[in-house]
């Protein structure tokens, strides 16, 4: 990373939900003096005692030791923090509104925060999920009402897309590069520097509206990409073709079309709202989700098909899902299509049993999921275990522990196709997935 004069400036960061409270320990981390804050309180209080109300994988402890360090100060006083600094991140989120639409009203209150502190010559970045054209209209008004200053004259004023996951933002923001457009090519350059002190690497983009599309056209993308691949496995089931091996070829020499999920549903309703007026991409993005959340009839068709195989029925059979979240490896579940897929088995009487190690049981519990505390307790004795997201944990699920806790003869239905199907039927148990193709 390279060392511009910012380097031993201090920072703020305005916003302490996950990707603020993550970005503001990555700064301290990278040595910089960093002041993060947030209007609200309960989240200020929770965040000084490094319990913030969401889990990151190391995140707790990264807060002490800036603290403790000195490099990160909590507060409730945004207006404080902004005028201690010479660089200044907006990360507040948007909410939805009763009518299901976004509203990105606490993003211009933090703005205007901002404005009312604002140093002159500061690099402002907003690093918020927000529409196209936003950041240099609305977003820049505020901020120059509240300052008296102009953007691109007084104040630098810069975008960059928030491309985390949850579970694992600090990771993103250690090893994704960075997206960055900017009013003009001063602020661009400025705006460079700051981000250059903790981005492993930095994409300028000419302007605010190209860096504010980036995200959503990446979102689309993987819509598209994800529908094609489960339209080439079901492709590969009517060719006798096992998509598992075709699919290892795609990824390894032409490139990843085994994409998860994606997993924002505020980016779904962004990009909704976005080309709700453009015919063709909005035909291209239904098209895509419809294809999508066609898997989960294939999962209850193959799980019925995997169960005939062991001579037993979908009624009153204890099925197992391993996995509710919406994305590998990560939290998120409260728009996961696996509770698209409970009611499907559940009006079969079937007895469903849910395990996700990435979640809480009584935290799943709250939000609908028939939750087990443990793997074990989920899978014991169950007549078939779906695979819904391919956790690195479940991908170490050996065939001799398949059948030691199932209720054989036993069904595994591997939707990601993570495990290895002939090693699990020469165990005994009935393998299925999309595009799976029995070897002879």
């Amino acid at each position: 990373m390279s060392q511009p004069h910012f380097a031993g400036a201090e920072f703020s960061v305005i916003g302490l939900g996950r990707d603020g409270l993550c970005l503001a320990c990555i700064i301290a981390e990278a040595g910089l003096k960093v002041y993060a804050s947030d209007p609200d309180r309960e989240l200020v209080y929770l965040s000084a005692r490094a319990s913030p109300p969401y889990h990151e994988p190391k995140l707790n402890e990264l807060i002490k030791k800036c603290m403790n360090n000195g490099r990160l100060a909590i507060s409730g006083n945004p207006r404080e923090a902004v005028s201690k600094s010479s660089a200044i991140f907006i990360t507040t989120p948007p909410t939805t509104d009763e009518a299901g639409k976004l509203d990105f009203t606490p993003l211009q209150d933090s703005c205007r925060e901002v404005g009312m502190a604002l140093n002159r010559g500061a690099v402002v970045i907003v690093k918020s999920l927000v529409s196209v054209g936003l950041t240099g209209s609305l977003l820049r008004e505020v901020l120059e009402e509240a300052s008296g200053f102009k953007a691109g004259k007084d104040f630098h004023l810069a975008y960059s897309p928030p491309r985390t996951r949850p579970g694992r933002v600090l990771k993103d923001l250690r090893d994704k590069p960075w997206i960055l457009g900017a009013v003009n090519e001063r602020s661009l350059a400025e705006a460079s520097r700051v981000v250059g002190l903790v981005a492993p690497k930095v994409f300028g983009l000419p302007s605010l509206r190209a860096a504010e599309a980036v995200q959503l056209l990446e979102y689309l993308r993987m819509e598209v990409d994800l529908a094609l691949a489960n339209q080439l496995a079901r492709l590969c089931e009517r060719l006798d073709v096992d998509y598992g091996e075709v699919r290892n070829v795609l990824e390894k020499e032409l490139g990843n079309t085994g994409l998860p999920k994606p997993e924002s549903q505020t980016l779904h309703q962004l990009l909704t709202e976005t080309i709700g007026e453009s015919p063709s991409g909005l035909r291209l993005l239904k098209s895509a989700r419809l294809v999508n959340e066609e898997m989960v009839k294939l999962a209850v068709k193959l799980t019925k098909e995997a169960l005939r195989g062991c001579g037993k029925r979908l009624r009153r059979s204890k099925i197992a899902i391993l996995g509710v979240s919406e994305t590998p490896d990560s939290e998120s579940a409260r728009k996961s299509p696996v509770l698209k897929l409970l009611p499907a088995l559940s009006r079969a009487r079937a007895q469903i049993a849910v395990y996700d190690p990435k979640h809480n049981y009584r935290a799943l519990q709250s939000i609908g999921y028939p939750a087990e505390r443990s793997l074990s307790d989920a899978v014991k004795n169950s007549d078939c275990i779906i695979i819904a997201v391919p956790h690195k944990e479940f991908r170490q699920l050996t065939p001799k522990k398949l059948k030691t806790l199932t209720n054989m003869p036993a069904a595994v239905v591997d939707m990601p196709r993570i495990l290895d199907g002939t090693a699990i039927e020469a165990k005994g148990l009935v393998y299925a997935g999309p595009g799976w193709r029995k070897k002879p």
